[in-house]
Protein backbone atom coordinates (compact mmCIF):
# COMPACT_ATOMS: atom_id res chain seq x y z
CA UNK A 1 0.00 0.00 0.00
CA UNK A 2 2.75 2.48 0.71
CA UNK A 3 5.01 1.39 -2.06
CA UNK A 4 1.90 1.73 -4.48
CA UNK A 5 0.50 5.27 -2.81
CA UNK A 6 4.02 7.25 -2.99
CA UNK A 7 4.15 5.51 -6.91
CA UNK A 8 1.11 8.27 -7.40
CA UNK A 9 1.19 11.82 -8.55
CA UNK A 10 1.09 14.56 -5.89
CA UNK A 11 -2.75 15.73 -7.87
CA UNK A 12 -3.72 11.83 -7.76
CA UNK A 13 -2.57 11.62 -3.89
CA UNK A 14 -3.94 14.89 -3.07
CA UNK A 15 -7.56 13.10 -4.69
CA UNK A 16 -7.57 10.37 -2.66
CA UNK A 17 -6.83 12.62 0.47
CA UNK A 18 -9.76 14.98 0.37
CA UNK A 19 -12.37 15.24 2.73
CA UNK A 20 -14.94 16.91 0.94
CA UNK A 21 -18.56 15.24 2.66
CA UNK A 22 -19.87 13.62 -0.37
CA UNK A 23 -16.79 11.29 -0.47
CA UNK A 24 -16.49 10.48 2.84
CA UNK A 25 -14.45 10.98 5.89
CA UNK A 26 -12.69 7.88 6.74
CA UNK A 27 -9.01 7.64 6.38
CA UNK A 28 -7.70 7.12 2.51
CA UNK A 29 -4.78 4.71 3.73
CA UNK A 30 -7.09 2.51 5.42
CA UNK A 31 -9.70 2.73 1.36
CA UNK A 32 -6.40 1.79 -0.19
CA UNK A 33 -5.40 -0.79 2.46
CA UNK A 34 -8.82 -2.40 1.80
CA UNK A 35 -8.63 -2.66 -1.93
CA UNK A 36 -5.52 -4.02 -1.72
CA UNK A 37 -6.59 -6.54 1.22
CA UNK A 38 -9.74 -7.42 -1.51
CA UNK A 39 -7.73 -7.72 -4.31
CA UNK A 40 -4.85 -9.78 -3.25
CA UNK A 41 -7.30 -12.56 -1.83
CA UNK A 42 -9.23 -12.47 -5.21
CA UNK A 43 -5.78 -13.01 -6.73
CA UNK A 44 -4.81 -15.66 -4.22
CA UNK A 45 -8.17 -17.69 -5.12
CA UNK A 46 -8.53 -17.49 -8.60
CA UNK A 47 -5.76 -14.77 -10.62
CA UNK A 48 -8.33 -14.48 -13.39
CA UNK A 49 -11.07 -13.85 -11.09
CA UNK A 50 -12.18 -10.20 -11.47
CA UNK A 51 -13.87 -7.56 -8.81
CA UNK A 52 -16.80 -5.80 -9.67
CA UNK A 53 -17.51 -1.81 -8.22
CA UNK A 54 -20.57 -0.08 -8.21
CA UNK A 55 -21.07 3.58 -9.23
CA UNK A 56 -24.27 3.44 -7.71
CA UNK A 57 -24.23 6.01 -4.70
CA UNK A 58 -26.68 3.80 -2.79
CA UNK A 59 -24.68 1.32 -2.66
CA UNK A 60 -22.22 3.46 -0.12
CA UNK A 61 -24.38 4.67 2.35
CA UNK A 62 -22.19 5.06 5.75
CA UNK A 63 -24.86 4.05 8.03
CA UNK A 64 -26.20 1.19 6.70
CA UNK A 65 -25.60 -1.68 8.50
CA UNK A 66 -23.82 -3.94 5.36
CA UNK A 67 -21.50 -1.41 4.99
CA UNK A 68 -19.31 -2.80 8.22
CA UNK A 69 -15.69 -0.84 6.80
CA UNK A 70 -17.67 2.39 5.94
CA UNK A 71 -16.33 2.28 2.43
CA UNK A 72 -17.23 5.50 1.01
CA UNK A 73 -17.35 6.92 -2.94
CA UNK A 74 -14.05 7.71 -2.78
CA UNK A 75 -13.59 3.84 -3.60
CA UNK A 76 -14.29 4.04 -6.98
CA UNK A 77 -11.31 6.90 -7.48
CA UNK A 78 -9.19 4.19 -5.81
CA UNK A 79 -10.10 2.02 -8.44
CA UNK A 80 -10.01 4.62 -11.18
CA UNK A 81 -6.47 5.63 -10.29
CA UNK A 82 -5.35 2.37 -9.37
CA UNK A 83 -6.35 1.53 -13.33
CA UNK A 84 -4.65 5.00 -14.65
CA UNK A 85 -1.39 3.99 -13.20
CA UNK A 86 -1.26 0.48 -14.81
CA UNK A 87 -2.18 -1.41 -11.62
CA UNK A 88 -5.05 -2.70 -12.75
CA UNK A 89 -7.13 -3.46 -15.94
CA UNK A 90 -10.40 -3.26 -17.24
CA UNK A 91 -12.48 -6.27 -18.09
CA UNK A 92 -14.88 -5.81 -20.65
CA UNK A 93 -17.97 -7.77 -21.66
CA UNK A 94 -21.05 -9.15 -19.56
CA UNK A 95 -20.58 -11.08 -16.93
CA UNK A 96 -24.35 -12.01 -15.89
CA UNK A 97 -24.92 -14.58 -18.46
CA UNK A 98 -28.34 -15.19 -17.81
CA UNK A 99 -29.49 -11.32 -17.85
CA UNK A 100 -26.63 -9.52 -19.95
CA UNK A 101 -28.55 -6.18 -18.60
CA UNK A 102 -27.54 -6.43 -15.11
CA UNK A 103 -23.30 -6.50 -16.00
CA UNK A 104 -23.64 -2.58 -15.02
CA UNK A 105 -20.65 -3.15 -12.57
CA UNK A 106 -17.02 -2.34 -13.95
CA UNK A 107 -15.10 -4.96 -13.27
CA UNK A 108 -11.01 -4.64 -12.43
CA UNK A 109 -8.03 -7.40 -12.55
CA UNK A 110 -4.39 -6.77 -11.20
CA UNK A 111 -2.23 -6.07 -14.31
CA UNK A 112 1.23 -7.93 -14.39
CA UNK A 113 2.72 -4.87 -12.55
CA UNK A 114 0.63 -5.27 -9.20
CA UNK A 115 0.70 -9.29 -9.69
CA UNK A 116 4.85 -8.79 -9.37
CA UNK A 117 3.93 -6.68 -6.45
CA UNK A 118 1.46 -9.13 -4.62
CA UNK A 119 4.30 -12.18 -5.36
CA UNK A 120 6.59 -10.69 -2.96
CA UNK A 121 3.74 -11.38 -0.17
CA UNK A 122 4.04 -14.30 1.99
CA UNK A 123 0.63 -15.03 3.31
CA UNK A 124 -1.75 -16.65 3.18
CA UNK A 125 -5.62 -15.85 1.61
CA UNK A 126 -6.72 -17.11 4.84
CA UNK A 127 -4.52 -14.90 7.25
CA UNK A 128 -6.52 -11.79 5.76
CA UNK A 129 -10.05 -11.61 7.34
CA UNK A 130 -12.12 -10.15 4.84
CA UNK A 131 -15.62 -10.47 7.06
CA UNK A 132 -14.35 -8.17 9.87
CA UNK A 133 -17.58 -6.88 11.37
CA UNK A 134 -19.28 -8.09 8.25
CA UNK A 135 -23.43 -8.28 9.15
CA UNK A 136 -24.24 -12.21 9.55
CA UNK A 137 -28.28 -11.65 10.23
CA UNK A 138 -29.38 -10.29 6.61
CA UNK A 139 -33.35 -9.32 5.98
CA UNK A 140 -34.28 -9.19 2.12
CA UNK A 141 -37.70 -8.37 -0.27
CA UNK A 142 -37.97 -8.02 -3.41
CA UNK A 143 -40.46 -5.80 -5.75
CA UNK A 144 -42.93 -7.34 -8.25
CA UNK A 145 -40.42 -5.84 -10.56
CA UNK A 146 -36.85 -6.10 -9.51
CA UNK A 147 -34.49 -8.65 -11.38
CA UNK A 148 -33.36 -9.25 -7.29
CA UNK A 149 -33.87 -9.27 -3.82
CA UNK A 150 -32.55 -6.28 -1.85
CA UNK A 151 -31.21 -6.13 1.72
CA UNK A 152 -33.36 -4.22 3.61
CA UNK A 153 -31.95 -1.85 6.92
CA UNK A 154 -33.49 -2.88 9.84
CA UNK A 155 -33.60 -1.53 14.04
CA UNK A 156 -32.00 -3.96 16.22
CA UNK A 157 -34.65 -5.87 18.86
CA UNK A 158 -33.54 -8.56 20.90
CA UNK A 159 -34.28 -11.28 18.77
CA UNK A 160 -31.93 -9.62 15.83
CA UNK A 161 -29.40 -9.36 18.66
CA UNK A 162 -29.51 -12.71 19.82
CA UNK A 163 -29.63 -14.35 16.37
CA UNK A 164 -26.25 -12.56 15.29
CA UNK A 165 -24.58 -13.81 18.63
CA UNK A 166 -25.19 -17.34 17.84
CA UNK A 167 -24.04 -16.85 14.12
CA UNK A 168 -21.35 -15.04 15.39
CA UNK A 169 -20.64 -17.75 17.77
CA UNK A 170 -20.44 -20.29 14.97
CA UNK A 171 -18.23 -18.51 13.02
CA UNK A 172 -15.72 -17.85 15.78
CA UNK A 173 -15.66 -21.42 16.41
CA UNK A 174 -15.21 -22.57 12.55
CA UNK A 175 -12.39 -20.41 12.11
CA UNK A 176 -10.26 -22.33 14.80
CA UNK A 177 -11.12 -25.67 12.49
CA UNK A 178 -9.72 -26.80 9.00
CA UNK A 179 -12.44 -27.90 6.51
CA UNK A 180 -11.42 -29.28 3.12
CA UNK A 181 -12.35 -32.03 0.74
CA UNK A 182 -9.29 -34.62 1.17
CA UNK A 183 -9.53 -35.78 -3.15
CA UNK A 184 -9.03 -31.52 -4.78
CA UNK A 185 -5.51 -31.16 -5.62
CA UNK A 186 -6.34 -27.26 -6.21
CA UNK A 187 -8.54 -25.45 -3.43
CA UNK A 188 -11.79 -25.56 -5.92
CA UNK A 189 -14.21 -27.03 -7.97
CA UNK A 190 -15.85 -26.42 -11.73
CA UNK A 191 -19.60 -26.45 -11.75
CA UNK A 192 -21.84 -25.57 -14.71
CA UNK A 193 -24.61 -23.09 -15.12
CA UNK A 194 -27.34 -23.66 -17.78
CA UNK A 195 -29.43 -20.16 -17.75
CA UNK A 196 -32.74 -19.81 -18.70
CA UNK A 197 -31.14 -18.01 -21.54
CA UNK A 198 -27.97 -18.05 -23.80
CA UNK A 199 -25.55 -21.09 -22.93
CA UNK A 200 -24.13 -22.75 -20.49
CA UNK A 201 -21.08 -21.80 -18.87
CA UNK A 202 -18.73 -23.04 -16.17
CA UNK A 203 -18.04 -21.10 -12.65
CA UNK A 204 -15.41 -21.63 -10.36
CA UNK A 205 -16.32 -22.05 -6.37
CA UNK A 206 -13.52 -21.82 -4.30
CA UNK A 207 -12.76 -24.36 -1.10
CA UNK A 208 -10.57 -22.67 1.26
CA UNK A 209 -10.82 -21.18 4.39
CA UNK A 210 -11.90 -17.78 3.52
CA UNK A 211 -15.47 -19.45 2.28
CA UNK A 212 -16.75 -20.49 5.44
CA UNK A 213 -18.40 -17.24 6.56
CA UNK A 214 -22.24 -18.13 7.26
CA UNK A 215 -25.16 -15.99 7.50
CA UNK A 216 -28.97 -16.35 8.47
CA UNK A 217 -30.91 -14.89 5.46
CA UNK A 218 -34.62 -13.94 5.88
CA UNK A 219 -37.09 -13.16 3.23
CA UNK A 220 -39.92 -11.01 1.74
CA UNK A 221 -39.38 -8.49 4.34
CA UNK A 222 -40.33 -10.96 7.44
CA UNK A 223 -38.18 -12.68 10.16
CA UNK A 224 -40.58 -15.76 10.00
CA UNK A 225 -39.85 -16.56 6.42
CA UNK A 226 -36.63 -18.48 5.44
CA UNK A 227 -33.57 -17.80 7.81
CA UNK A 228 -31.61 -20.73 6.84
CA UNK A 229 -27.93 -20.59 7.49
CA UNK A 230 -25.98 -20.10 4.55
CA UNK A 231 -22.43 -18.77 3.34
CA UNK A 232 -19.96 -21.96 3.79
CA UNK A 233 -18.45 -23.35 0.67
CA UNK A 234 -19.59 -26.66 1.56
CA UNK A 235 -23.20 -25.92 0.34
CA UNK A 236 -21.97 -25.56 -3.08
CA UNK A 237 -20.04 -28.84 -3.55
CA UNK A 238 -22.11 -32.09 -5.22
CA UNK A 239 -23.91 -34.37 -3.42
CA UNK A 240 -21.12 -37.19 -3.92
CA UNK A 241 -18.52 -34.83 -3.49
CA UNK A 242 -20.01 -34.11 0.23
CA UNK A 243 -18.53 -37.69 1.59
CA UNK A 244 -14.77 -36.50 0.60
CA UNK A 245 -15.25 -33.62 3.14
CA UNK A 246 -12.82 -33.70 6.03
CA UNK A 247 -12.45 -31.76 9.18
CA UNK A 248 -9.36 -31.19 11.04
CA UNK A 249 -7.77 -33.89 8.90
CA UNK A 250 -10.35 -36.27 10.14
CA UNK A 251 -13.03 -38.33 7.58
CA UNK A 252 -16.84 -37.47 7.92
CA UNK A 253 -20.49 -38.57 8.15
CA UNK A 254 -24.00 -36.87 7.05
CA UNK A 255 -26.73 -36.83 8.81
CA UNK A 256 -30.09 -35.76 7.82
CA UNK A 257 -34.19 -35.67 8.71
CA UNK A 258 -35.79 -37.71 6.49
CA UNK A 259 -38.56 -35.99 4.43
CA UNK A 260 -38.66 -33.06 6.43
CA UNK A 261 -41.09 -30.98 5.11
CA UNK A 262 -43.38 -33.09 4.40
CA UNK A 263 -43.56 -34.78 7.94
CA UNK A 264 -43.52 -30.52 8.98
CA UNK A 265 -46.76 -30.57 6.67
CA UNK A 266 -48.50 -33.62 8.57
CA UNK A 267 -48.00 -32.68 11.41
CA UNK A 268 -49.57 -29.32 11.46
CA UNK A 269 -52.40 -31.76 10.14
CA UNK A 270 -52.03 -33.83 13.28
CA UNK A 271 -50.04 -37.05 11.76
CA UNK A 272 -47.26 -38.28 11.12
CA UNK A 273 -45.51 -40.43 8.38
CA UNK A 274 -44.16 -43.32 8.54
CA UNK A 275 -42.17 -45.31 5.71
CA UNK A 276 -41.36 -44.57 2.95
CA UNK A 277 -43.34 -40.89 2.05
CA UNK A 278 -42.61 -40.90 -1.65
CA UNK A 279 -43.22 -44.93 -2.54
CA UNK A 280 -46.75 -45.29 -4.07
CA UNK A 281 -47.05 -48.63 -3.73
CA UNK A 282 -48.35 -48.83 -7.42
CA UNK A 283 -47.41 -48.31 -11.02
CA UNK A 284 -49.19 -45.27 -12.24
CA UNK A 285 -48.13 -44.10 -15.31
CA UNK A 286 -46.87 -46.38 -18.00
CA UNK A 287 -44.97 -43.54 -19.28
CA UNK A 288 -42.84 -43.34 -16.57
CA UNK A 289 -40.79 -46.24 -15.64
CA UNK A 290 -41.64 -47.68 -12.05
CA UNK A 291 -37.44 -47.58 -11.57
CA UNK A 292 -37.85 -43.73 -11.86
CA UNK A 293 -41.25 -43.17 -10.29
CA UNK A 294 -40.16 -42.92 -6.68
CA UNK A 295 -37.44 -39.67 -7.76
CA UNK A 296 -40.31 -38.66 -9.72
CA UNK A 297 -42.80 -38.33 -6.78
CA UNK A 298 -39.99 -37.38 -4.44
CA UNK A 299 -38.27 -34.17 -6.87
CA UNK A 300 -42.14 -33.48 -7.76
CA UNK A 301 -43.73 -33.29 -3.86
CA UNK A 302 -40.42 -31.14 -3.03
CA UNK A 303 -40.59 -28.63 -5.87
CA UNK A 304 -44.68 -28.70 -4.68
CA UNK A 305 -44.33 -27.49 -1.74
CA UNK A 306 -42.51 -24.27 -2.64
CA UNK A 307 -44.33 -23.75 -5.59
CA UNK A 308 -47.99 -21.37 -5.03
CA UNK A 309 -49.94 -23.52 -7.73
CA UNK A 310 -49.56 -27.12 -10.00
CA UNK A 311 -48.23 -24.90 -13.34
CA UNK A 312 -45.44 -23.28 -11.87
CA UNK A 313 -44.35 -26.49 -9.92
CA UNK A 314 -44.87 -28.50 -13.34
CA UNK A 315 -42.83 -25.62 -15.08
CA UNK A 316 -40.20 -25.76 -12.39
CA UNK A 317 -39.92 -29.91 -12.60
CA UNK A 318 -39.26 -29.62 -16.34
CA UNK A 319 -36.44 -26.83 -16.12
CA UNK A 320 -34.91 -29.07 -13.46
CA UNK A 321 -35.07 -31.93 -15.33
CA UNK A 322 -34.03 -30.42 -18.81
CA UNK A 323 -30.66 -29.05 -16.73
CA UNK A 324 -30.06 -32.56 -15.43
CA UNK A 325 -30.34 -34.24 -18.81
CA UNK A 326 -28.10 -31.38 -20.98
CA UNK A 327 -25.74 -32.08 -17.42
CA UNK A 328 -25.45 -35.69 -18.22
CA UNK A 329 -25.41 -35.53 -21.92
CA UNK A 330 -28.93 -37.47 -22.10
CA UNK A 331 -30.90 -35.05 -24.21
CA UNK A 332 -34.64 -35.15 -24.03
CA UNK A 333 -33.96 -39.11 -23.04
CA UNK A 334 -35.73 -38.74 -19.79
CA UNK A 335 -39.14 -36.37 -20.38
CA UNK A 336 -42.08 -36.59 -18.94
CA UNK A 337 -45.63 -35.25 -19.94
CA UNK A 338 -47.62 -32.71 -17.43
CA UNK A 339 -50.41 -35.06 -17.51
CA UNK A 340 -48.45 -37.50 -16.28
CA UNK A 341 -46.84 -35.56 -13.34
CA UNK A 342 -50.30 -34.40 -12.51
CA UNK A 343 -51.39 -37.87 -11.98
CA UNK A 344 -48.19 -38.30 -9.91
CA UNK A 345 -48.92 -36.11 -7.89
CA UNK A 346 -52.89 -36.82 -7.71
CA UNK A 347 -51.66 -40.08 -6.38
CA UNK A 348 -49.22 -38.73 -3.65
CA UNK A 349 -51.91 -36.83 -2.05
CA UNK A 350 -54.41 -40.15 -2.41
CA UNK A 351 -51.76 -41.68 -0.24
CA UNK A 352 -51.42 -38.51 2.03
CA UNK A 353 -55.11 -36.68 1.62
CA UNK A 354 -54.24 -34.27 4.80
CA UNK A 355 -51.58 -32.53 2.32
CA UNK A 356 -54.04 -31.87 -0.22
CA UNK A 357 -54.33 -28.34 0.93
CA UNK A 358 -50.28 -28.11 1.32
CA UNK A 359 -48.77 -28.80 -2.04
CA UNK A 360 -48.27 -26.14 -4.32
CA UNK A 361 -49.98 -23.64 -1.50
CA UNK A 362 -46.48 -21.87 -1.12
CA UNK A 363 -44.99 -23.21 1.60
CA UNK A 364 -41.49 -24.01 1.46
CA UNK A 365 -40.77 -20.33 2.63
CA UNK A 366 -42.03 -21.05 5.84
CA UNK A 367 -40.87 -24.82 6.19
CA UNK A 368 -37.10 -22.95 5.55
CA UNK A 369 -38.37 -20.55 8.93
CA UNK A 370 -38.81 -24.12 10.76
CA UNK A 371 -35.83 -25.97 9.45
CA UNK A 372 -33.85 -22.86 10.05
CA UNK A 373 -34.74 -23.09 13.62
CA UNK A 374 -33.91 -26.41 13.74
CA UNK A 375 -30.53 -25.95 12.33
CA UNK A 376 -29.75 -23.22 15.11
CA UNK A 377 -30.75 -25.35 17.99
CA UNK A 378 -28.40 -27.87 16.87
CA UNK A 379 -25.70 -25.66 15.79
CA UNK A 380 -25.85 -24.06 19.58
CA UNK A 381 -25.27 -27.21 21.09
CA UNK A 382 -22.31 -27.84 18.78
CA UNK A 383 -20.93 -24.45 19.97
CA UNK A 384 -21.47 -25.01 22.96
CA UNK A 385 -19.38 -28.24 23.12
CA UNK A 386 -16.59 -26.36 21.00
CA UNK A 387 -16.83 -29.23 18.32
CA UNK A 388 -17.33 -27.79 14.45
CA UNK A 389 -20.52 -28.61 12.37
CA UNK A 390 -21.18 -27.80 8.73
CA UNK A 391 -25.05 -26.73 8.08
CA UNK A 392 -26.72 -27.99 4.84
CA UNK A 393 -30.15 -26.68 5.45
CA UNK A 394 -32.20 -29.87 7.00
CA UNK A 395 -28.51 -32.31 6.82
CA UNK A 396 -24.66 -32.15 8.35
CA UNK A 397 -21.44 -33.05 8.28
CA UNK A 398 -19.71 -33.92 11.45
CA UNK A 399 -16.57 -35.81 12.07
CA UNK A 400 -16.93 -39.54 12.44
CA UNK A 401 -16.69 -39.40 16.09
CA UNK A 402 -19.46 -37.34 16.69
CA UNK A 403 -22.24 -38.93 14.67
CA UNK A 404 -24.03 -39.85 18.00
CA UNK A 405 -23.60 -36.56 19.23
CA UNK A 406 -25.09 -35.20 15.93
CA UNK A 407 -28.35 -37.91 16.27
CA UNK A 408 -29.00 -36.29 20.03
CA UNK A 409 -28.34 -33.09 19.12
CA UNK A 410 -31.28 -33.43 16.05
CA UNK A 411 -33.70 -35.54 18.22
CA UNK A 412 -33.60 -32.50 20.90
CA UNK A 413 -33.77 -30.03 18.32
CA UNK A 414 -37.01 -31.71 17.13
CA UNK A 415 -38.51 -32.43 20.50
CA UNK A 416 -37.97 -28.87 21.45
CA UNK A 417 -38.69 -26.85 18.50
CA UNK A 418 -41.25 -29.02 16.86
CA UNK A 419 -42.78 -30.90 20.01
CA UNK A 420 -41.61 -34.51 18.71
CA UNK A 421 -38.94 -36.16 17.21
CA UNK A 422 -38.61 -37.02 13.53
CA UNK A 423 -36.74 -39.65 12.33
CA UNK A 424 -33.10 -39.08 10.41
CA UNK A 425 -30.43 -41.07 9.10
CA UNK A 426 -26.94 -41.07 8.29
CA UNK A 427 -24.91 -41.20 5.47
CA UNK A 428 -23.24 -44.44 6.41
CA UNK A 429 -26.28 -46.17 7.32
CA UNK A 430 -27.75 -45.21 4.11
CA UNK A 431 -24.09 -46.79 2.29
CA UNK A 432 -24.98 -50.02 4.51
CA UNK A 433 -28.30 -50.60 3.49
CA UNK A 434 -27.23 -50.07 -0.19
CA UNK A 435 -24.13 -52.59 0.26
CA UNK A 436 -26.81 -55.18 1.76
CA UNK A 437 -28.98 -54.95 -1.57
CA UNK A 438 -26.21 -54.95 -4.04
CA UNK A 439 -24.56 -58.15 -1.84
CA UNK A 440 -27.92 -59.92 -2.95
CA UNK A 441 -27.04 -59.49 -6.64
CA UNK A 442 -23.58 -60.03 -6.37
CA UNK A 443 -23.70 -63.16 -8.28
CA UNK A 444 -25.65 -61.76 -11.01
CA UNK A 445 -23.94 -58.26 -11.41
CA UNK A 446 -20.46 -58.46 -9.84
CA UNK A 447 -19.46 -54.92 -11.22
CA UNK A 448 -22.55 -53.82 -9.56
CA UNK A 449 -21.43 -55.21 -6.46
CA UNK A 450 -17.99 -53.88 -6.84
CA UNK A 451 -18.96 -49.98 -7.50
CA UNK A 452 -20.57 -50.35 -4.21
CA UNK A 453 -17.71 -51.33 -2.12
CA UNK A 454 -15.40 -48.77 -3.82
CA UNK A 455 -18.29 -46.22 -2.70
CA UNK A 456 -18.06 -46.80 0.74
CA UNK A 457 -14.20 -46.80 1.03
CA UNK A 458 -12.67 -43.90 2.72
CA UNK A 459 -11.62 -41.15 0.14
CA UNK A 460 -7.82 -41.06 -1.04
CA UNK A 461 -6.43 -37.91 0.15
CA UNK A 462 -4.24 -36.54 -2.57
CA UNK A 463 -0.70 -34.38 -2.53
CA UNK A 464 -2.49 -31.04 -2.55
CA UNK A 465 -4.95 -31.23 0.09
CA UNK A 466 -2.34 -32.59 2.53
CA UNK A 467 0.36 -29.80 1.86
CA UNK A 468 -2.80 -27.68 2.51
CA UNK A 469 -3.91 -28.63 6.30
CA UNK A 470 -0.10 -29.20 7.08
CA UNK A 471 0.77 -25.76 6.28
CA UNK A 472 -2.28 -24.60 7.88
CA UNK A 473 -1.21 -25.99 11.10
CA UNK A 474 1.74 -24.87 11.04
CA UNK A 475 0.54 -21.00 10.16
CA UNK A 476 -2.16 -21.86 13.30
CA UNK A 477 0.82 -22.95 15.59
Amino acid sequence: MDEIFASLSIGEQEKLLSKSNNKGKSDPHKQLRTVMADLYVGWKTDPTLCTAVSHNNNDYKPNSRYNALHIPKRITEIFYILYENAYLDRVKGAYNHENPTLSRRTRYRPTDLLQSLFGKIGIKAYDINLHQDQECIIIRDKGPDAARATDLEYEDTNLTCSMRSEVKAYNNLMNRHYVDVATLQEPFIVREVIPKRGKSYTTQHPVDQNHKFTRRIFSRGSWELNGRWNGGFWQNLPKHMRRDIFIDGEPTDEIDYSGLHPSLLALEQGYRLTGDPYDLGKHVCPRILLQDQRQVVKQLVLIGINAKDRSTAFNAFHKKNNANNKKSGKYFIKTYKTADLDKMLDAFIDKHPYLADSICADQGIKLMNVDSNLTTHIINQFVALGKPILPIHDSYIVKNEDRQLLRSAMSKACVDVVGTDIEAEARSDQDQKYLKYTTAWRAQDRDFYLDAVKQMQLPLEVEGYRKRYEDWKKRRM
